[in-house]
């Protein structure tokens, strides 16, 4: 996965550790516990060894650390003691939380009909970026909704967090309703095709059909519509 060695995965890793301390907690209850003792770590390695030998599984790489670096995530596997008390291996992804933002305009939403390259389909979906920490959050989802649809909003409600996978990746994504009164031009860079204005009964239908499967999109849906803003 990258060339560093498994001492350097684990330099790295106890150097975010001491940076990011907020990402290595332990809260109480049977968790998934990160251990950070060499012993603990090396017990950990042996465990999940023996077990993916037993499974026939690829033995060839099971540093703990970070594994990977790159300006948009970070590829880590921490040693934790599970839940019932067995020792292995988990890997995780650090990746940048950013803002999804729900445009309504008069009783329509506005959806992106883009392709993504993660899934190398089309979907249709909110607008959503990383944020670049610039700004308040609230500003960040202002521009990114200037961004990739053109329009600047009337009000911007804000929804609450949303982890969409919760698994492996720390993503959050900080949710927006943005009351609008028109659309620009699709941001053609991030391969939007076209910008979709669809009454809400008919974003609910593509949603309860299968449509729509776009997590952020679904929360958000989801939150406005209990609360009343839809």
């Amino acid at each position: 996965m990258s060339d560093f060695d498994p001492a350097d995965c684990l330099a790295r890793y106890r150097a975010l550790v001491r940076d990011r301390p907020d990402r290595f907690t332990n809260p109480d209850g049977d968790i998934y516990e990160i251990l950070h003792e060499d012993s603990a770590i090396e017990r950990a390695r042996r465990d999940a060894l023996d077990h993916r030998r037993a499974e026939g599984l690829p033995t060839d790489d099971i540093r703990v650390g970070v594994l990977a670096v790159d300006p948009y995530l970070i590829v880590m596997r921490d040693a934790v003691r599970f839940a019932d008390g067995r020792y292995g291996l988990y890997n995780r992804l650090m990746v940048a939380s950013g803002a999804a933002i729900l445009p309504v305009l008069d009783n329509a939403i506005a959806l992106l009909y883009r392709f993504r390259h993660g899934t190398r389909q089309w979907h249709m979906e909110v607008p959503r970026g990383s944020f670049s920490g610039v700004g308040t959050r609230a500003e960040e989802a202002e521009r990114e909704l200037l961004e990739e649809i053109g329009s600047r909003p009337l009000e911007l409600v804000d929804l609450g967090k949303l982890h969409a996978t919760t698994g492996c990746l720390d993503e959050v994504h900080q949710l927006y309703l943005a009351r609008i009164d028109a659309v620009g031009a699709p941001d053609k860079h991030e391969a939007i095709e076209e910008i979709k204005v669809l009454p809400v009964a008919t974003v609910e239908r593509l949603i309860a059909d299968g449509q729509i499967t776009d997590g952020p999109t679904l929360a958000l849906f989801l939150r406005a519509r209990l609360r009343g803003l839809l």
